[in-house]
Formats: structure tokens, sequence, C-alpha cells
């Protein structure tokens, strides 16, 4: 722990800082998240350690106070780094000497739940998706890029197929909304691959599939390419006339969603309509801003 604040219940137990949680009513705690969840029952057992010896305590919170401590390093175990090459990858376009934070390739599902960081779900064990389901981690913020298993494990960089939708689908049956992104390349994944993307996740939303959590957005934006591309396959930004190409194709896709769905369901980040020189629809396009983290609406 990196703090304790005065007068608070987690001073009024005893904890100090630099107090080390280890577990929660005898459950091991590898980070904040699961630590909060764990917490928030009116009694548990508390074990950590100081000075080397471990100590286990009893706090009763029928008042559900929080606790008041503040820790180093909320992932406990740090960032869950990603295991893909995506062609398009922005961290390995990223110019030299920069702070160092600006290099992590992140693709943790706790940082998707906290803070809407994009994952694909591809460096996820057996126990992280249970934890997922079972500390009801929603929503999760996933990169599809395309549904079609080849074309999606050519834009992760794999050697392989990586499929996504049997995942989405089992996080949608067991209680968990996910909103996609598809990093639009021209020539890869866009045409009839990103029309049956689109057509694939929809078959994911609660009004397709008559449950209660599923597949609930999708934001496309564009491909970002820099000076500094390095060892990255040769790719094409997209220029005005595609922009303005895709705006209107999508305009006709999302009204045809909007029957089907009662929602738009597909937003294009502001960049698409700088690029074409269109204006930004208006707030209520936007049917409360399900995709903000992606630049969509801002």
């Amino acid at each position: 722990m990196a703090a304790v604040d005065a007068g608070s219940l987690g001073e009024q137990v005893g904890l100090r800082p630099g107090d080390i949680i280890l577990a929660v009513d005898g459950v091991p705690t590898p980070d904040e998240l699961d630590f909060r969840f764990r917490s928030s029952e009116a009694s548990f057992q508390l074990t950590y350690q100081r000075g080397g010896i471990t100590q286990t305590i009893e706090v009763w919170n029928e008042a559900e106070q929080p606790l008041g401590i503040a820790f180093e390093d909320p992932l406990g175990d740090g960032i869950h780094i990603c295991n893909n090459r995506c062609v398009f990858c922005f961290i390995h376009q990223m110019p030299p000497r920069m702070r160092k934070s600006l290099y992590i390739r992140d693709d943790d599902y706790r940082l998707s739940f906290v803070h809407g960081n994009y994952i694909t779900l591809t460096n996820l064990s057996q126990e992280e998706l249970a934890r997922i389901v079972n500390q009801r981690l929603s929503p999760l913020y996933v990169s599809v890029h395309s549904t079609d298993p080849n074309v999606r494990g050519m834009l992760l960089g794999r050697q392989h197929a990586v499929p996504v939708l049997d995942r989405l689908q089992w996080l949608g049956e067991n209680g968990i909304d996910t909103h996609t992104q598809v990093v639009l390349c021209p020539g890869l994944n866009d045409g009839w691959v990103l029309d049956e993307t689109i057509r694939a996740l929809a078959r994911l939303h609660p009004e397709s599939t008559g449950l209660r959590h599923g597949v609930r957005s999708v934001a496309v934006v564009p491909v970002g390419l820099t000076r500094f591309r390095d060892r990255l396959p040769t790719l094409r930004a997209p220029d005005r006339a595609y922009a303005e190409k895709l705006v209107g194709w999508l305009r006709r896709r999302t009204a045809s969603m909007k029957r089907q769905l009662g929602t738009r369901f597909v937003w294009l980040s502001d960049e698409w309509y700088f690029l074409a020189g269109r204006h930004v629809p208006s707030r209520s396009h936007y049917e409360g801003f399900p995709q903000l983290e992606d630049g969509v609406g801002t």
C-alpha cells in the first residue's frame, strides 16, 4: 500500500503504508481490482504482510465505507503485454527516445474494464476468462478488425487463423458486454470483409440473440501510419475519396442496423469526417457515446 487515509476504515483496522495485501478470506488477491471485489462484503478476513510477518485480521464494514487505501501498483503483477505483432501497430511506429510508458504494448483485460483500453482476447487464460465472468468485468473493449479468422490472423501478425466470434459469443452468454473496434486498412479488411464483419458482430447483439448481453457496438477507425514504421508491411493510408465513400456507405448501412437492432451499432471515428471534409454528426447521432474511448464523437 502506498497510502492509508487518516481516519479511514483502513487506518482503524491497523493498516499502514508499506503493508502488502496477500489475500481476502483466504483467496490470494493479485491486483487492486480483485481486492476491491473481494473486500466488498460486510465482513471479511484480510491477510497482509508487514516487515516480513504475515497477519490476518477481521474487517467489519456493514456501513460499506471505503477502506481509504491506495496501492503503489494497482495491477499487482504488472501490465499484461500483447503477444501479437499487428501490421498496423502504432507502438512500432513511435519515434525513438520517448518516455518508456509510450512503448508498452498493453493487452490487459483489467485496463479494458477500468479505462476502456482495447484488447485482442488472444492472451487470456481459462482462469482469467473465469474471473472476468465471476467478477462481472463488463463491458470490455475488444479489437476485432475482422471476423474472418484468416484475415484477423494476418492483421494480428500471426502465422495462423485467429477466430474471435466464438469468444465474443461466450462472453455474451456469460453476462459480459463488449464494444468492438475495427482498424480499417485499405485493401486488407475493407469492402466485403468489413461488411461481413459488421454483419457477424450484429448477430451477437442482444437484439439478435435475445440475451441480455453481447456485442453492443462497433467503432471503425482509420489505420494510422507514421514515418517511423520499420520492418512492418507496406500499408496504404485512406485518402479523401476513400473516406467520402466510406461515410456514405456506412450511413446507409447504419440505417439498416437502426431498423434491425434499434441502434446504429456502427460508428466512424472523428478522423473519417475530417478526412472526408464533412461535419462531425450531432450529439444525438452517438446514442450516449458508447465508443468515446476510441475517438468516436469526441
